[in-house]
């Protein structure tokens, strides 16, 4: 069964909901996916966006729940 980097680091991180969650991307940005560190960056822009308008990032509609389980 062909298995490349990304699968296994997906499957050692299993969320990123963690602690060590920033040196994962990391690694991720610097070795694995490099675009990987544009979508990040997309998605943290938007939540700027939304908190700037005076929201909260739990209001924004997305799929991405555990932003908002973390106090964030």
């Amino acid at each position: 069964m062909p298995i490349d980097t990304f699968a296994v680091m997906s499957e050692l991180m299993n969320t990123w909901d963690r602690p060590e969650a920033m040196d994962f991307a990391k690694v991720m940005v610097d070795h694995v996916v490099p675009a990987y560190g544009a979508l990040m960056e997309q998605r943290s822009y938007s939540l700027r966006l939304v908190v700037v308008e005076g929201g909260h990032p739990c209001i924004e509609e997305t799929s991405e729940r555990s932003l908002c389980t973390r106090g964030a």
